[in-house]
């Protein structure tokens, strides 16, 4: 079951919009620029980001530190 959909009993990617898809794409391409480059896809200046790559690039971050930051938590529970 997925969380929050205790119904749905299939894989979660085809309630994926393609647009989110898109968003998260974007936020892979960010990062490997920003690592492969030293440089943004729209320049050091977010504010002259388009909003929603602002954004998405935002929530992307917040959730790879939150994931990071649960497994570091197993690691420290599992060392003990």
């Amino acid at each position: 079951m997925i969380h929050g959909f205790p119904k749905v009993r299939e894989c979660p990617v085809s309630y994926i919009a393609e647009r989110s898809i898109r968003l998260v794409q974007l936020f892979f391409e960010a990062g490997h620029a920003s690592s492969a480059l030293g440089a943004s896809l729209y320049g050091p200046d977010l504010s002259q980001w388009p909003a929603e790559a602002a954004q998405a690039m935002i929530q992307c971050e917040d959730e790879r530190l939150r994931i990071e930051r649960a497994q570091q938590e197993r690691d420290a529970l599992q060392a003990r």
